[in-house]
């Protein structure tokens, strides 16, 4: 876990969490729990989802192509189209990026 500073609540840009998992873990539960994390958590057992958003399929761990969950970030707008995608994202510095993409695609708000 990082933290950045402190940050506007999601709330206050208009904008929600939602973490996609392949199931329900209650580790992953625990995780945000324990970490203060308010998001929603989809379970997508068969992957379905994961793979339309780009976030399942082929990336480099150690060197070796391996398949699954690759970290990423999708903006949805309130119309529900992708306005914007982050592949292979680093914690570090991430949210600040999707902060600013959002505030520019509202207009500076």
């Amino acid at each position: 876990m990082t933290t950045e500073g402190p940050t506007p609540t999601r709330a206050a840009i208009g904008a929600a969490a939602v973490v996609g998992a392949t199931a329900w873990g209650t580790t992953l539960a625990i995780l945000l729990a324990r970490n203060g994390l308010r998001v929603t958590l989809l379970s997508d057992p068969d992957r379905k989802v994961m793979q339309e958003y780009g976030a399942w399929g082929d990336k480099k761990l150690y060197g070796k192509t391996t398949v699954g969950v690759i970290r990423s970030t999708v903006l949805i707008d309130g119309a529900g189209k992708v306005a914007h995608h982050w592949r292979s994202v680093r914690a570090a510095g991430h949210a600040g990026k999707v902060r600013e993409k959002l505030e520019a695609l509202r207009g500076g708000a």
